[in-house]
């Protein structure tokens, strides 16, 4: 009897575990298909589905340079780099695969610098990306016959629009500049300036670019013509990015061929209707940001100055030196009431090229006068005649400031954080420093560009300039020039129109602590099947985010669109627009935690 009821228990073990297999491998796969947690079915990772991309090595458009080959070869070689750091399934295609047709054997083409096609390649290229596939192409595709004998632009303005392209390898100081609120904005900071310097490129003219040809304040190039650097756009039911540099540019350090090389990769994705996220760069989707930076030079002027930005309920970060704080404590008062109180120095002698230990006692003194004089907690420096170097930053972190103007060495239109040098004995990180590019023009260099324009409308059409960058703009200017009383109005009518603009206005403390706070804001999106993505959101700071929104490119514009919180606290409001650019707004991202959700398109 004792065997007999072991042997019906054992029976009861076996039949409950095989019942909790099948629950368990039924619980897996459904999750697989909906929130995509797993990798338990092979095949593409948790979250994807396949995506295929196909890189052309063309041996006709090698023949353009016919001494070195390698130089083309190395555009093919780079892309296969890009992918394969990316996990990306790739296959290399040759001439005779492009002539013959890909059909649906890949997602993505790209095409870099396929300039040597003949007409079946070309009636194959149009066909694939007007089918719904993706393409990626640089250079003058098909601006050449299959022989390289000169062919002319209709192809690459076909796949493209680009209209009155050009190719030029004069330009010795071409920059690059990006535009924001594109589907790179995750990878890319905002106005980040690409060296192109002696570099062959391809121009053209079009509405809308995502890198056009930049002086280093960001204005347009009046030399290059047209000055479209990269776009995209659709053709067909099928999209497509065009870039008229190479993919292998020279980069100055890694920190630079990284953003390239994140620019690149999001191009296959968003051409090939991949999900792509990106954390807004200012507070409640702002569009943009502005600091206003009023250097007090003559005491007397700054009652005009303050009276200008209280008629615009505008706060400001006043710049003075340690001399004029100590002789005026009652105007540094005033001062800290419409805004911040920011160093620049303690006299006006320049820092650039002293010891460390020179500029560390320079900057305490400023901050001890100031703060002696007026309780301040001083927390910005703008170097004297805009002049600093490696030690100015070091002596910033011993002296105990937050943040610094960079109006000469800027890469880009938002803030950089400069990490702290690490210490093994302390268990937590140190707040970095951060440095607020403002290569832009200030009220005296404005009069000095154009005399007989007034400065507030040269800097008027710069605000104008980074408004479309999506970045930050630094209004600089001087109590006795932009802010005297006879251009108080002037100056009241600049700030009136920026705000009409909607933009973020912030002191330079509120900027340089809310970068800090954005830079621990991380996303990951992946795509679950054909009607389902995850986004999950993630803030690794010790401090909540406030008001943040999340931008994620979907594959489509879905006709109907629901946001499922699945981790964290609440749905977030969302908003999707004709273009398939799904805004999520985040009223709190608490301190280190992180948020889920799942995205459901178009679903019946």
């Amino acid at each position: 009897m004792e065997h007999r009821r072991k042997g019906l228990t054992m029976k009861l073990a076996v039949a409950v575990a095989a019942i909790a297999a099948v629950q368990g491998v039924i619980y897996f796969a459904i999750l697989d298909r909906t929130v995509g947690a797993s990798q338990w079915f092979g095949g593409a990772p948790a979250g994807q589905t396949a995506f295929r991309v196909a890189v052309l090595r063309s041996d006709a458009s090698a023949k353009l340079n016919p001494d070195h080959p390698e130089s083309y070869f190395d555009l093919a070689r780079q892309w296969e780099a890009i992918l394969s750091q990316e996990h990306t399934p790739y296959r290399i295609v040759n001439d005779r695969d492009l002539a013959r047709g890909l059909a649906n054997s890949a997602d993505v083409l790209v095409l870099p610098w396929a300039v040597c096609l003949d007409d079946a390649q070309r009636n194959s290229i149009q066909s694939f990306v007007t089918s719904g596939k993706g393409l990626v192409l640089s250079g003058a595709t098909g601006a050449r016959a299959a022989d390289c004998s000169w062919k002319g632009w209709d192809t690459l303005g076909k796949l493209t629009g680009l209209k009155s392209p050009s190719a030029t390898s004069t330009l010795a100081q071409l920059v690059g500049a990006y535009t924001g609120g594109n589907f790179y904005s995750g990878s890319v900071p905002a106005g980040y300036r690409l060296s192109l310097a002696n570099r062959e490129v391809v121009m053209g003219d079009a509405a809308k670019p995502d890198i056009y040809a930049a002086d280093y304040r960001l204005r347009p190039l009046e030399s290059a013509p047209g000055g479209t650097l990269a776009i995209h756009g659709v053709r067909g039911r099928g999209r497509f990015v065009w870039l008229g540099f190479s993919e292998n540019t020279p980069a100055k350090d890694p920190s630079e061929r990284g953003i390239l090389n994140a620019y690149l990769f999001s191009a296959v994705q968003w051409a090939g209707r991949r999900p792509v996220a990106a954390v807004a760069n200012w507070p409640k989707a702002a569009g943009s940001a502005v600091v206003v930076a009023a250097r007090v030079v003559d005491p007397r002027t700054a009652q005009s100055t303050m009276a200008a930005l209280r008629a615009n309920q505008v706060r400001a970060t006043f710049f003075l030196d340690g001399r004029t704080a100590s002789q005026a404590p009652e105007l540094v008062r005033s001062l800290a009431g419409q805004g911040e109180i920011a160093s620049s120095g303690d006299t006006p002698d320049s820092f650039a090229d002293q010891a460390v230990s020179r500029q560390t006692a320079r900057l305490t003194d400023a901050r001890r006068r100031m703060q002696n004089g007026g309780g301040l907690n001083l927390a910005g420096f703008a170097p004297p005649d805009s002049l600093w170097d490696d030690g100015t930053v070091a002596a910033l972190r011993h002296a105990g400031f937050a943040y610094y103007l960079d109006r000469v060495a800027g890469t880009r239109a938002v803030p950089e954080l400069i990490a702290a040098p690490a210490v093994s004995f302390l268990p937590v990180r140190q707040v970095p420093l951060a440095r607020l590019e403002a290569p832009f023009a200030d009220d005296f260099e404005a009069m000095a560009e154009s005399p007989l324009d007034p400065p507030a409308d040269r800097l008027w059409r710069d605000f104008q300039i980074v408004e479309k960058t999506g970045g930050a703009y630094t209004l600089s200017f001087r109590s006795d020039l932009l802010g005297s009383p006879e251009n108080a109005p002037a100056l009241e009518n600049l700030l009136r129109g920026i705000k009409r603009h909607g933009v973020w206005m912030a002191t330079g403390s509120e900027m340089a602590e809310w970068w800090i706070r954005h830079e621990r804001v991380h996303t990951d999106v992946r795509q679950v099947n054909d009607h389902r993505i995850r986004l999950a959101v993630s803030n690794s700071g010790s401090r909540p985010v406030s008001d943040t929104s999340v931008y994620v490119y979907l594959p489509a514009a879905p006709s109907r669109l629901r946001v499922t919180a699945l981790l964290g606290t609440g749905i977030p409001h969302y908003a999707v627009n004709q273009d398939g650019v799904l805004r999520l707004d985040f009223p709190k991202l608490a301190a280190r935690a992180s948020y889920l959700c799942l995205i459901s398109m178009d679903e019946k």
